[in-house]
Parts: C-alpha cells; structure tokens; sequence
C-alpha cells in the first residue's frame, strides 16, 4: 500500500492519473473509506457472513464510492470465501482490487491512493497497513493559495490557507516512521515528469513504466468513467494536458505585497524546508497582527478533527463528507459577500 496526500489543489489527482496509467499500480479516485470505517471494523477477531454484508453496505454509503465503479458481486464473494482469514485490511484491499480503471492492467504490485484528508492519518494508516509507504506532494503556497480560492474551496484568507499549509506537512512529517515518507514538489514534477516519477516509483518498489506518460491517450475515457459531473470536470479538466513546465507563477501578478508578506510568514522555516523562497523576512508588527485571525481559523479546523474522530463511522462518513460539502459552500457565500 502507498498513500499520496497533500494539501488540495497541489496536482494530486494528476499524480494520481499518471499512477492509474501503470499496469501494476492499483489506484481508484478519492474516497477516506478506510478511515471512516476504521473504528467499526478494525480489530475484529472473526468475520461473518453478516460482517461481509454490513461492511457492504457501508462501503456504498461512503461518498465518492461510486467513481470507483465496483464490482460487487466479486468483492462480496471474494471476502465470504475467505471469510475466515480476512480482517480489516485484506478487506480494504478487495475493494481497491475490485475497483474499475479506464486503464490496461496486469497483475497488481501495488495499491495507491491519493486523498489529501489522510494527511491527518498516517499513524492510523500505519496501524491498519504497517507496510504503507507516503507520498507527500507540495506545491507553492502562494500558488496553491490561489488555486484553492479560485476553486472555492475555503475563504480567501491567504493566513489561514497558509497554516494550512504548514499545517498539513507538519502532521505527515511527524506521523510517518523514518523511511516511509518522501516528498515530491509539484514544480520539479511539471518540469520532469519521467525523472520525479522514477524517484516516487523507486520508493515503493515498483519498477517505472512508460504509459505512466501516455494518460492523455485516455482523455476520453477518463473524461467520461472519472468525471461525471461538470464541476468536477471544470476542477480537474487540466490534469489530462500534458504539464507546462515554463508556466509562470501567478501569485506575483494576483497578491498583493502585504498578502505575500503575509504568506511568508505564516509559512515561516517550513516553507524554506521544502524548497521555496520567501520575499519577505522579518515580518513587521501590522502583518504579524494581520495573520492572527486566519491562523486561528486554521488551528479550530485541525482542532475540529478531535470531534469528527469522536464519531460513529456512520456519522463521521456523514460529517466528513456531506456536512462538510454544505459547510464549504456556506463559507463561500459568506466571503463573497465580505
């Protein structure tokens, strides 16, 4: 198993396309089922023929199940067939292995996913596949500022995107054990394709195969299988492009100088250890003072995890998925309308 995480709109789903184009890398479109079920079926010593039922019709509560198109049949009677020695993680893998692929297939060497939400996870992760590897993707703050707001994801408060940020690599940092983490930027990724994703294969130990590159020749069928409604398509419609690597930044022309004053520092060492160099230095006393507010917007998001991690499976799926969707949306009109 590996896992990809990062913040949103950091290229994810791209990495991801170029991953499910391998013949050996199972890697279905994003959905935090292992999580969500984790605490109702984890840990249990025996499984039943009601156990396999229920875990069922768990799994196609989740949101987003249904982009990975399961055959369910033979995920049902695989696991009553082995019900005996199946526990909570060979069932997970069932379900990545009965997932669909616009993609030719071989045998399977790895299974994959890509969520940024299992940045807060990897000990829980670790717990569950002892073998995890993690990927973790960065992208410029500043432009993934931009990217997140313009896709309406969170407010526009650069602060609390930025801790965000930090935030999130903080959390993989600290959860990974040594070794089963490496870190791959987004711009080094745009500019060499084939050399990043020999490195990323290298580290899960799956040998690199051209077709990881060839994902555009699928445009149609990824279009259609992946991207069923419009909006997602409009978010994502760019991965099936090939990467510009000579794009300029944006976040030059788009912020203004106390915004990327700002940015820098929020984002503060973590930014530097990852590669990317701040304008500004020492901030003065107005952007320390500007960045109050939004930091601590950040700090009650990652504070509300406790609470979500508190829940049922069956409402913290809820929560997780559709409550947070109508919370997001609220957010958006209440900035617009700032």
């Amino acid at each position: 198993m590996f896992f990809i995480t990062c913040r949103p709109r950091s290229g994810s789903t791209w990495l991801r396309t170029m991953f499910d184009a391998h013949p050996s890398i199972v890697i279905p479109p994003e959905c935090q089922f292992i999580i969500n079920l984790k605490k109702k079926y984890l840990g249990l010593d025996l499984w039943t023929a009601k156990t396999v039922s229920s875990f069922i019709a768990d799994l196609k509560k989740q949101g987003l199940i249904e982009s990975w198109k399961i055959d369910w049949s033979k995920l049902r009677d695989t696991l009553l067939s082995n019900v005996y020695r199946v526990d909570y993680a060979l069932a997970c893998k069932l379900v990545y292995l009965y997932s669909f692929s616009c993609f030719e297939k071989g045998n399977p060497l790895a299974i994959g996913d890509k969520n940024p939400g299992y940045s807060f996870y990897s000990k829980e992760l670790q717990e569950i596949f002892p073998e995890a590897k993690f990927i973790y993707l960065c992208r410029d703050y500043r432009e993934n500022h931009i990217s997140i707001v313009r896709a309406g994801f969170e407010m526009s408060i650069i602060a609390a995107t930025c801790r965000k940020w930090v935030g999130y690599y903080e959390l993989m940092k600290n959860g990974c054990e040594n070794g089963n983490l490496i870190v791959c930027r987004y711009e080094n990724l745009a500019l060499s394709p084939e050399n990043e994703l020999k490195k990323l294969l290298g580290f899960i130990g799956v040998p690199y195969s051209p077709t990881m590159l060839d994902y555009a020749d699928y445009a149609e069928d990824v279009k259609r299988e992946y991207f069923t409604n419009s909006y997602a398509w409009k978010l994502h419609k760019n991965i099936l492009l090939p990467p510009i690597s000579n794009k300029p930044m944006e976040w030059g022309a788009h912020l203004t100088r106390e915004e990327i004053a700002i940015a820098d520092y929020v984002v503060g060492k973590t930014g530097e250890e990852l590669g990317y160099k701040k304008v500004y230095g020492r901030p003065n006393v107005r952007v320390r003072a500007a960045a109050i507010f939004g930091v601590g917007l950040a700090k009650a998001n990652f504070f509300a995890r406790i609470f979500l991690d508190a829940l049922p499976s069956d409402a913290r799926s809820f929560v997780d998925f559709r409550l947070r969707l109508y919370i997001e949306k609220l957010m958006r009109v209440f900035d617009l309308r700032r």
